[in-house]
């Protein structure tokens, strides 16, 4: 059910879905299926004003550091979708991370 209102509020286009998301994505205490459904409907949504547009890097870049590959390679992902040239040394770095390689693009 908790996967599902990640689901849900990821179709949500606006503001108001962003914070909850960013909350479900990071809460190391939540089950997993529930912090990947929530970080990856970060990745592909943005609301229909763009006010996510500038908080999504630095959301997506402390998920990181996360303890579980998904999350980290999900934010990967999610940072490269971004093109922010500014994320690419953070990008590198995952390269030495086994668990998160697979995530990354090929051409890296």
């Amino acid at each position: 059910l908790r996967t599902a209102a990640a689901s849900g509020l990821g179709g949500i286009r606006d503001r108001e879905a962003f914070i909850p998301l960013a909350r479900l994505a990071a809460d190391t205490s939540d089950e997993i299926p529930v912090r990947a459904r929530a970080a990856l409907a970060l990745t592909q949504r943005q609301d229909r004003n763009g006010a996510w547009e500038a908080e999504l890097p630095a959301v997506l870049l402390s998920l990181l550091t996360d303890p579980l590959a998904d999350i980290r390679g999900v934010a990967a992902e999610g940072l490269g979708d971004v093109g922010e040239a500014e994320v690419v040394p953070y990008l590198e770095n995952l390269r030495n991370d086994e668990a998160t390689a697979d995530f990354l693009p090929v051409t890296w």
